[in-house]
C-alpha cells in the first residue's frame, strides 16, 4: 500500500493519464476526453510533488515538477483545449508550467542535478515561451484584429510571476520576446514613415532590454541557451540603436522638407535665414544617420537626406559642384547597400531619381561647357597654324594623279611635322612615287600614326592635337 501511495507511484499513474491525453496515438480522439486525462495527469503529478516534498525525496521532486510543467504546456498548447478554454485559462496554464519548470531548474541547480537533465528543462522553458508566443499571436488574428504590440507584451509579462528570483531564465527569454515584439512595432512605424512613433518605440524597447541583461547575468555561463540568449541580446541592441539613427535622422529631413516647401511656396522673396537653417537641418539628419549611436547607422536615410540636399544646392542655390558631391554620395550608398546588405534597390525611389537626373544635368552642363572652351581654343590655334596648314594644301595642289599627290604630302610630313611615336615605318625619301601599292600603303600608315585618338597624339598639346585633326582630313582624302 505505501509502494501504491509513493511518489514515483503516483507520477507513473500520471504518466498512464499523460499518454492518454497526449501519446501517439491519444486514447480518444476527442478533445474533452483528452483534456479530462491530461487534468488527470495534472493533479497526480501535483500530489506526487507534495509527498516527495514531505519524505524529503529531492530528485522525485524534481521529476514531480518537470512533469507538472510538461503537463501544463501540452495542456495550454493543445489546439483542443485552446478552443474550449478562455484566453485566460490557456495563458494561465502558461504561466504554470514556467514557474513548475523554474522551480526544477533552480532547485535541480541546487542539488547539483545531471547537468543533461537541467538542460534539457532549460530547452523547455524555452520551447514553453515560443508555444506562449505563438498563441498570443494566433490569438488576435482569429479573433480580427491584430493586437498592438503593447498588448502583446502585457500577455509576456503576465506569463512570469512577480516577485520570483527563482524565474531567472523565463525572465530573460520572456523579456527579450518583449523587447523583440517592441523594436518590430518600430520598425512597422519606421516603414509607415510615422518617424516619432518609431523614436519612441525604439527608446521603449530599452527597458526589457535591461530585464533580459540583467537576467543573463545570472544565468550559468555553462547554460546551452546562454550563448543564444546573448547573442539575441546584440541583436535586438544593435536593431535598437539602428531605428533610433534611422528615425532621428528622417525627423531632422522632414523638418528640413517642411522648411524647404514653406521658403520656395509660401514666401515672395528667396528668404536666405531659412534656406540656411533648411541646409543646416539636412547636414544634421545626414550625420545622424551616419555617425550616431555608437555606430549603428542608416546607410538609407544618410543617402536620402543627402540627395535632397544636393536638389536644394543644384535648383535652388544654383551651386553645382557641391550638389553633385552629394549626389553622387547618395547614389554611392545606395550601391553598398545593394551589394553589401541584402541586395535592395533604389531605382524607383524619387530621390534615386533625383541624383541620377541631377548627375546626368551636370554632365551635360560640363559638356556644353567644355566643348564651347574647346572650340575657342581651336580658333585660336588654327589661326596660329594657318601658314603651316597653307603649306600643306600648296604641296597637295603642286601634283596632279592622287599618286604623285600623296607620295609630295607624305614627303611633306616626313620634313616638316613627323608622327610623334618611335615606332613609325615609313620613310618618304626612300618611297618612289611610281609605285601606286607602295605609296598607298604609306598613306595608311601615316594615317594610322596622326589619328587625333592616339594617346601620344592626345598628350603632345592642343597645337599638335589639332594639326593632327587637319593632316587625317588630308589623308583621308588622298584615296577617298
Amino acid at each position: 500500500m505505501a509502494e501504491f501511495n509513493s511518489s514515483l507511484a503516483i507520477r507513473n499513474r500520471g504518466n498512464q493519464e499523460y499518454k492518454k491525453a497526449f501519446g501517439s496515438p491519444p486514447a480518444s480522439n476527442f478533445a474533452e476526453v483528452r483534456i479530462g486525462h491530461a487534468e488527470k495527469a495534472l493533479v497526480l503529478y501535483l500530489e506526487a510533488s507534495k509527498v516527495a516534498s514531505g519524505s524529503g525525496e529531492a530528485v522525485e521532486w524534481l521529476s514531480a515538477k518537470k512533469n507538472l510543467g510538461m503537463i501544463c504546456m501540452r495542456l495550454a498548447s493543445f489546439t483542443g483545449f485552446q478552443e474550449r478554454r478562455t484566453r485566460e485559462l490557456v495563458l494561465y496554464q502558461f504561466k504554470e508550467s514556467l514557474l513548475h519548470l523554474s522551480d526544477a531548474l533552480y532547485h535541480g541547480n541546487e542539488i547539483s542535478h545531471d547537468f543533461a537533465w537541467i538542460d534539457e528543462v532549460a530547452f523547455k522553458i524555452r520551447e514553453c515561451c515560443d508555444l506562449a508566443l505563438a498563441y498570443i499571436q494566433n490569438h488576435s488574428e482569429k479573433n480580427g484584429c491584430e493586437e498592438n504590440h503593447g498588448l502583446r507584451c502585457t500577455a509576456l509579462g503576465g506569463l512570469l510571476t512577480k516577485s520570483s528570483a527563482k524565474q531567472v531564465l523565463a525572465t530573460a527569454i520572456i523579456q527579450s520576446m518583449m523587447a523583440d515584439q517592441t523594436i518590430k512595432a518600430a520598425i512597422v512605424a519606421d516603414e509607415e514613415k510615422k518617424w516619432p512613433t518609431s523614436f519612441n518605440l525604439a527608446c521603449e524597447a530599452e527597458r526589457p532590454m535591461v530585464e533580459c541583461e540583467a537576467a543573463i547575468k545570472k544565468l550559468p555561463v555553462e547554460y546551452g541557451l546562454y550563448p543564444e540568449l546573448t547573442e539575441c541580446l546584440r541583436d535586438l541592441h544593435h536593431s535598437r540603436l539602428t531605428y533610433l539613427a534611422r528615425s532621428e535622422s528622417a525627423k531632422l529631413r522632414e523638418i528640413a522638407n517642411e522648411m524647404q516647401e514653406h521658403m520656395l511656396f509660401e514666401h515672395e522673396e528667396l528668404d536666405m535665414d531659412l534656406l540656411w537653417l533648411c541646409v543646416d537641418h539636412y547636414r544634421a539628419s545626414m550625420i545622424a544617420a551616419s555617425h550616431s549611436y555608437e555606430g549603428c547607422v542608416s546607410h538609407e536615410n544618410e543617402a536620402i537626406a543627402a540627395s535632397n540636399l544636393g536638389k536644394l544646392f543644384d535648383k535652388v542655390l544654383k551651386m553645382y559642384t557641391p550638389a553633385r558631391v552629394l549626389y553622387l554620395h547618395a547614389i554611392h550608398l545606395a550601391d553598398m547597400i545593394t551589394h553589401q546588405y541584402g541586395g535592395a534597390t533604389f531605382f524607383k525611389y524619387e530621390w534615386y531619381q533625383d541624383a541620377k537626373l541631377g548627375i546626368e544635368e551636370d554632365n551635360t552642363r560640363n559638356d556644353a561647357f567644355d566643348s564651347a572652351r574647346v572650340a575657342k581654343q581651336c580658333e585660336a590655334v588654327l589661326l596660329k597654324i594657318k601658314p603651316e596648314l597653307d603649306a600643306i594644301a600648296a604641296v597637295v595642289k603642286s601634283c596632279e594623279g592622287r599618286d604623285y599627290s600623296a607620295h609630295a604630302l607624305l614627303l611633306h610630313l616626313h620634313a616638316k611635322h613627323p608622327p610623334k611615336t618611335n615606332k613609325c615605318k615609313f620613310d618618304g625619301t626612300t618611297l618612289d612615287k611610281n609605285v601606286s601599292k607602295d605609296v598607298r600603303k604609306a598613306v595608311f600608315l601615316a594615317y594610322s600614326y596622326y589619328h587625333p585618338d592616339r594617346p601620344y597624339n592626345k598628350s603632345a598639346g592642343i597645337e599638335w592635337l589639332i594639326m593632327c585633326t587637319e593632316i587625317f582630313t588630308y589623308l583621308n582624302n588622298a584615296y577617298s
